[in-house]
């Protein structure tokens, strides 16, 4: 696999998630570097209905190209479903395009990961080249998100690292012209 973006980029050096939306306006998402990882801590305070926040992720812009994927890994702390990313692009996003991962997962962030996910990393690998607007080769990839889709009130934890845009097979150009923290 060879890096084509790398996703987290901070000026700083010092990991925070940036502006999120959710469903009720008062659930809130807080982040911390923890050794090579970002420990996300979702805040969710609605009971029923339908549960979300979306924080971003700074990144800058790319361009997506044919072969692209999106790799990350995922522990989740929180016995609770629904925990993950979202790409956006300037056509669309990927959590309705209907891609899954190498072992048939949906990429919507409201899929439960618990088999995969709960207590262990597990290793997400997808294509990028779709989304709810078409095809994207050639869009921008604008931003991502870290996800919490839950209707139950409460805090869950989340671990993510290695997130990544690759070209899923060993070619590509790491990008080494902007400041970066690759975990």
């Amino acid at each position: 696999m060879a890096i084509r973006r790398k996703i987290w980029m901070y000026p700083d050096a010092n990991p925070t998630i940036g502006k999120h939306f959710d469903s009720n306006g008062t659930a809130s998402a807080s982040s911390v570097l923890v050794n090579d990882y970002l420990k996300v801590t979702y805040t969710m305070t609605q009971t029923g209905g339908n549960g979300y926040l979306y924080a971003f992720i700074p990144t800058t812009s790319y361009t997506v190209q044919a072969g692209d994927f999106l790799e990350y890994d995922i522990f989740l702390e929180s016995n609770q479903p629904a925990i993950g990313t979202d790409v956006h692009f300037s056509n669309g996003a990927l959590r309705d395009a209907g891609v899954t991962d190498q072992n048939g997962v949906s990429v919507h962030p409201a899929v439960d990961l618990r088999p995969y996910a709960y207590n262990q990393w597990y290793r997400r690998r997808m294509p990028i080249t779709n989304s709810t607007g078409g095809n994207t080769i050639g869009q921008t990839l604008n931003y991502l998100n870290v996800v919490c889709e839950l209707d139950t009130a409460g805090t869950y934890v989340a671990y993510y690292k290695n997130l990544a845009i690759t070209d899923g097979n060993g070619v590509g150009v790491d990008d080494k012209n902007s400041f970066s923290l690759f975990f």
